[in-house]
């Protein structure tokens, strides 16, 4: 027989001397309560050498350093990280398992007994289950695994989610390097009891006390873990005697007492207080999980419960889909039009102070809902583009996108307003012409509106943009709003019109074909993933509008800014300030008379700005945020007048495509981002039009020449700048 110390899967009840480095902080524990005698499951560990052996060498390690080094972690946003996140997991699903490697897994749980509702595959990883910092929730388990590929797939899943974006995250606040840890796979038959729960030897949020909690719901523990069911709760003091207790009576007296009596001795024999996993079946109580419950510092504002907030379980997701798509966004598009229909110029001072209060109020509201809940909900998307990626395996693994394009976008209605107006000024060459001397000669619109009546067709033109304008350019971009500026909205028409550019739309063959063959892969687990596909397709597109509907209300902010600024000029009170989002608190103040002292101008936000150095940057590396390679000169965008004097067949070059600038996207040969993320706006708009874009752009962005070549590879993330020296074989 191998010797233990040379296996790399080994059974829970013949560990031997291997400890926490080799088994991770779960196995080991469930080892040592395994030899105690207490009524644990079997099980057999993948050792974490067999991950080592496959993660730190090879074409695997190649591309996860690739993958990690695109952007230092300090600078990547949370998106960025789930997109390589993504990346990662496909590709370590995608890699094959070494076969001596596959014949030991297969063989070790061979000799486990089987379970009617197949195996648990957890993790089990170096940094987990310690006292002083917790990884619950941030690593992958595979519930009800049956079938040997499914097996050996679970593993390899289990082991990509130590490169989870919220693993990224905590290790990062905890200064741990994930190339250094190491992951085990734990795995066991699956223990349905009636009852399951579980169970804190003492009060996790009050330790001192003498105080345990049992929770429990029926059947499986994972109803209770990802939220889907409330459960029964119990508040026990030391001597047995029930504080309090909510919900049904799942448990009896007797077992009450028994459950205590096991997680206290477990608390002995772990020597800390202990979080307990457990099911009760006819034979008793079974021990699924055990750990301390972490003492150690808090990070600051407790981010690795922020970090879960943002992969909510499927029973949250559900409510949270609910609470967005009925409550929110409704309150959210009435508020907006509310504020735009006040009569704010007819306010006397005082009035309009409040009207200014009353709108930074609203926004700080909804910045903070925006935080709590349409974040968390872009979830939809990633927890859909998991299912999809198991299920298909596909070469590209955001290949999912393709069947959530074609939804109805506040940003494409948008889009194809305005590529209407561009074909009605197409077909009219004298008003065409008119439009074009106004841009060329640089006229107010005012003037523009004049010409226009006097031409056949100028009427109608100029009233169907004014029908436009309330309800897709009342958004702001940067300190300046659409809507004050019609000029820039036409200018935008005349080139939309000039270059004869249609607004694309989703493949809908495609899709459909995706999404019969995705729901045949399901199988009879089709309605679930039709289910997870229609709140994907609902999050992908409500991730996107409420950027345009919190647009609005920073508009309307604005616009009561400006109308306080006026006010205070004549007065000597403005202190020369531009119209900011940051002054209005000042300005409230000033027009209610609590202060006469003028406002102090503060220096604006420094943007990026255009490169004009002539260092020869050769290529930089970002995000492949929507597939395809384009070429063109680089155009900066920092303000509605630069998307005015926008061309079409530019690269857009920007921080982050905002709700105020992507009626410019359509004429874009290609975007360019220092933001990176799949689901940011940008990167959104691009897959809709079938844009090349690359995003989370570090380095010396900000040096990419105004004017100079740009070609962009949405393949791969790389961004080239010059003339090439080579063409590239793109393919269809």
């Amino acid at each position: 027989m191998v010797p233990v110390a040379d296996r790399r899967v080994v059974s829970l009840d013949e560990v031997g001397q291997l400890g926490a480095a080799e088994l991770g902080g779960k196995a080991a524990t469930l080892a040592m309560l395994e030899e105690q005698g207490f009524p644990v499951a079997p099980g057999a560990v993948v050792r974490a050498r067999a991950y080592r052996e496959l993660a730190h060498a090879g074409p695997l390690e190649a591309f996860i350093r690739m993958e990690i080094e695109r952007k230092p972690q300090k600078e990547s946003r949370w998106e960025e990280l789930w997109d390589a996140a993504l990346r990662i997991r496909s590709r370590f699903v995608s890699t094959a398992l070494p076969q001596a490697l596959e014949d030991e897994i297969l063989a070790a749980v061979e000799r486990l007994p089987a379970g009617e509702a197949g195996f648990a595959v957890r993790s089990s990883s170096s940094d987990e289950d310690g006292s002083i910092h917790s990884f619950a929730g941030l690593h992958e388990s595979v519930l009800g695994v049956s079938g040997h590929d499914a097996l050996l797939t679970a593993v390899k899943q289990v082991w990509a989610s130590t490169w989870s974006d919220a693993a990224l995250l905590y290790r990062d606040e905890l200064g741990l390097d994930p190339g250094l840890s190491a992951m085990a796979v734990l795995i066991q038959p699956m223990v349905v009891g009636l009852v399951s729960g579980v169970a804190f030897s003492r009060d996790p949020r009050h330790q001192e006390r003498e105080q345990m909690i049992i929770e429990a719901v029926r059947g499986a523990c994972s109803a209770l873990v990802d939220g889907s069911v409330a459960p029964s709760r119990w508040s026990l003091v030391k001597a047995g005697r029930v504080q309090s207790h909510d919900g049904d009576d799942l448990l009896d007296t007797q077992q009450l007492r028994r459950l205590q009596d096991l997680v206290a001795a477990l608390e002995a024999s772990v020597g800390a207080p202990v979080d307990v996993e457990w099911t009760l079946s006819d034979s008793g109580f079974t021990v699924l999980q055990a750990r301390p419950i972490t003492t150690g510092r808090e990070l600051p504002a407790d981010r690795r419960r922020y970090y879960l907030t943002l992969r909510p379980s499927r029973g949250e997701l559900a409510e949270l889909c609910a609470r967005v798509v009925d409550q929110l966004i409704p309150e959210l598009t009435g508020l907006g039009e509310e504020l735009s229909s006040e009569p704010i110029e007819d306010f006397d001072d005082q009035a309009l102070a409040e009207a200014i209060e009353s709108r930074r109020r609203h926004l700080e509201r909804w910045r903070s809902i925006y935080e709590t809940d349409f974040i968390p909900f872009a979830h939809g998307v990633r927890s859909f583009g998991v299912i999809y990626n198991d299920l298909m395996q596909p070469t590209d693994p955001f290949e999912f996108v393709e069947l959530l394009r074609g939804e109805s976008f506040l940003a494409g209605q948008r889009n194809r307003a305005l590529s209407e107006l561009a074909e009605s000024l197409r077909s009219q060459p004298r008003l065409l012409h008119a439009v074009e001397a106004w841009v060329s000669e640089d006229s107010d619109s005012a003037t523009l509106r004049e010409e226009l009546a006097n031409i056949e067709g100028g009427h109608e033109l100029t009233g169907e943009l004014a029908a436009i304008l309330p309800r897709y350019f009342d958004v702001r971009y940067g300190e300046e709003r659409w809507i004050g500026e019609p000029g820039w909205v036409f200018a935008l028409i005349l080139e939309l019109a000039r270059s004869q550019r249609s607004v694309a739309g989703g493949d809908d063959g495609r899709r459909g074909q995706l999404e019969s063959a995705l729901l045949r892969a399901a199988g009879e687990d089709s309605e679930d993933v039709a289910e997870a596909l229609r709140v994907a397709r609902l999050s992908w597109r409500l991730r996107d509008d409420d950027n345009l509907l919190i647009g609005r209300l920073e508009s309307q902010l604005l616009r009561a800014v400006e109308l306080g600024i006026l006010r205070l000029t004549p007065r000597g009170l403005d202190g020369g300030v531009r119209s900011r989002e940051g002054y209005a608190e000042a300005v409230a103040s000033r027009l209610r008379g609590e202060s006469n002292t003028p406002i102090e101008a503060i220096n604006p936000r420094q943007e990026p700005t255009a490169g004009t150095s002539r260092l020869r940057l050769r290529q930089l590396v970002g995000q492949p945020a929507s597939p395809g390679f384009a070429s063109g000169p680089a155009r900066w965008i920092r303000s509605p007048r630069d998307v005015a004097r926008f061309r079409a067949g530019e690269v857009i070059v920007c921080d982050a495509i905002e709700p105020g600038m992507t009626m410019v996207v359509p004429l874009a040969a290609a975007i360019v981002e220092r933001r990176g993320g799949m689901l940011i706006h940008g990167a959104i708009i691009a897959r809709e039009l079938g844009i090349p874009c690359v995003n989370g752009v570090g380095g010396r962005f900000d040096r990419i020449p105004e004017g100079e070549m740009v070609a962009v590879d949405g393949y791969t993330g790389l961004v080239t700048i010059g003339e090439a020296e080579l063409d590239r074989e793109t393919g269809s």
